[in-house]
């Protein structure tokens, strides 16, 4: 079993990916270009990355780091890569690094149940740290003001580089009056200005045919190769309607919320609002709504007496189906007189249940 380690590159940062639709599972690959093209071409695993885990795994990292709070190892990372910033403009050595390359390479996780994405982050970052801050060391400056100024160009261009790779996380939307931080598919990558650019390689060195999607010094192309490949086995990547965070649906049931309790109730609450106020409009539904309502109530009061309920639901059942009978013949357009004489019905019906309920109690 090989034993995984943060890889090392010259200078590029590439991140792999290819898919096992029929099984639900999917690879990401963190190296070196070459090294990545040896892995998809020849099956060859020296110095990457593997992780192999459940199709919509990256999802779920996505989510973890959308929560950038001061405690969360994406906002380390981002710190970290601020200090190397300042390393190179300030034309120090890799001794004054290594108080920021000592947290990357602590936080860059070899488990078994690693966040890929957050590795490949800490990898493209310290890849090109290694690679400006070695390119500024070559060279030679006669004069103190000529180095700072040539150490400060280098330090924008690794800035730049480094800005590109977080922007997405530094431009999260965030739940209103709230601190919840989210990715927006359509927004963050469907609208993506500039060029999205793969490599694609196919091989049949496993016995079968396997296509891998590798994209250098970014994420935003692997992330939309995933979206198109998940629409192809019929499952939408999109945002739970209540918490906002990314969930995997499929298209036939088209389920807009997370599979959590809360979301859950919260969306029972807002439909239930929702059907309040449109019976709200209609007086009959309402009147009627709140009857139904009351009585399920005087039900509840009884627990475990079964003998009691069973009594109560005989009448109720009659007069419910008497009630339904009188709503049937009603419709907005009937006169307030028969609307409001329903009303008064439901009213008489419910105390007279109330009543019952209060006998059968004793």
């Amino acid at each position: 079993m090989i034993k995984k380690a943060i890889p090392y590159s010259e200078g590029t940062a590439s991140i792999g990916i290819c898919f096992d639709v029929p099984k639900q599972r999917e690879t990401v690959i963190i190296g070196s270009p070459d090294n990545i093209k040896r892995y998809f071409t020849l099956g060859v695993k020296q110095d990457i990355d593997i992780a192999t885990r459940k199709l919509g795994t990256l999802v779920d990292e996505m989510n973890a780091l959308a929560q950038a709070d001061e405690n969360c190892r994406m906002t380390n990372v981002i710190a970290a890569a601020n200090g190397l910033c300042g390393v190179i403009s300030s034309g120090q050595g890799n001794k004054t690094a290594e108080e920021f390359t000592d947290v990357l390479y602590g936080l860059y996780d070899t488990s078994d149940y690693a966040n890929a994405l957050l590795n490949y982050i800490i990898f493209f970052v310290l890849t090109n740290f290694k690679n400006i801050h070695k390119a500024l060391a070559k060279r030679n400056h006669i004069l103190r003001s000529e180095m700072k100024k040539t150490a400060e160009m280098f330090a924008e261009q690794y800035n730049m580089c480094v800005s590109d790779m977080l922007l997405p996380f530094r431009n999260l939307p965030t739940v209103p009056e709230s601190s919840v931080r989210y990715w927006d598919i359509d927004k963050q990558i469907n609208s993506a200005q500039s060029d999205l650019i793969l490599h694609i390689y196919s091989s049949h060195s496993s016995g079968t045919w396997q296509t891998g999607y590798v994209a250098d010094n970014s994420f935003l192309a692997i992330l939309r190769t995933y979206v198109d490949i998940l629409k192809q086995a019929n499952v939408v990547v999109r945002n739970c309607s209540i918490c906002h965070k990314l969930i995997l649906s499929d298209k036939a049931s088209r389920s807009e919320i997370c599979g959590s309790e809360r979301c859950r109730k919260e969306q029972h609450r807002l439909a239930t609002i929702a059907v309040r106020k449109r019976n709200k409009e209609n007086p009959i539904q309402d009147f009627y709504d709140t009857f139904s309502r009351n009585c399920s109530n005087l039900r509840r009061k009884f627990g475990d007496n079964s003998t009691a309920r069973e009594k109560f639901d005989i009448e109720f059942k009659k007069i419910r189906t008497e009630a339904l009978k009188m709503k049937k013949g009603l419709s907005e357009d009937s006169p307030n007189t028969e609307i409001y004489a329903f009303s008064d019905f439901l009213v008489a019906k419910e105390n007279e249940l109330r009543e019952l309920a209060d006998e059968l109690m004793k």
